[in-house]
């Protein structure tokens, strides 16, 4: 049977001061702190600890491989973990419907106008329902654009970040002269009703459209 033996707390102190009083490197101070160690020891006479205890290593071993019983708090520890598995499944499952929905859309965008009619017709076909979840599933788009921005006498082109979804709608900030807009108090949502941050706004200024000038307010 293997045993493991266990040391007192006196014989592993005992043993701590022997390994500290081995690493003095002055051998007079060695030997002067040895001769009081022996001495302190022969003072203290006899250890009365009892021996060092034996344990089985098959007793410890078995002791770690009972059962143990499923209590309460592990239950509520798996549903919870099944619970947010489901809800993963779940983003994903919807997150490849609409990439397998844009597909369908490209696929379609690149077919012939003339074999557009078949699907237009299937369009109408449609109930109120499938129209409610073809909506749902639409998806923002976003487009870098080559813009010109006329402001007073100012003008400049650049290329701008435009989101159908009108939450990234954007020009890279430092291009305008800060003459040419003011600080804003106002506030912008987008059509999901998220709240947009709005610095500053440029009171006069046109966008121009094949040669037509037209008033931003």
């Amino acid at each position: 049977m293997k045993t493991i033996s266990v040391l007192t707390k006196q014989e592993e102190q005992e043993e701590l001061l022997i390994d500290l009083i081995c690493k003095v490197e002055n051998p007079e101070l060695k030997a002067e702190y040895l001769k009081k160690f022996r001495k302190l020891l022969s003072q203290e006479g006899p250890s009365l600890s009892p021996p060092p205890q034996k344990i089985s290593l098959n007793t410890t071993l078995e002791r770690f491989s009972r059962k143990r019983d499923i209590t309460l708090h592990d239950l509520h520890s798996e549903v919870k973990l099944i619970k947010k598995e489901i809800v993963d499944l779940k983003q994903l499952s919807q997150k490849l419907q609409s990439e397998n929905y844009e597909i369908r859309q490209d696929l379609i965008a690149l077919k012939p106008s003339s074999s557009q009619s078949p699907t237009n017709s299937d369009d109408e076909s449609l109930n109120p329902e499938q129209a409610l979840c073809l909506v749902k599933r639409i998806s923002f788009k976003k487009w870098y654009v080559k813009v010109t921005i006329f402001v007073d006498q100012f003008e400049f082109t650049t290329v701008a970040l435009l989101d159908s979804g009108a939450d990234l709608n954007c020009i890279q900030e430092g291009l305008i002269p800060t003459k040419y807009y003011t600080k804003s108090c106002e506030s912008l949502r987008t059509a999901s009703g998220k709240s947009l941050q709005l610095n500053y706004e440029i009171p006069r200024a046109h966008s121009s459209t094949v040669g037509i000038f037209l008033k931003l307010f």
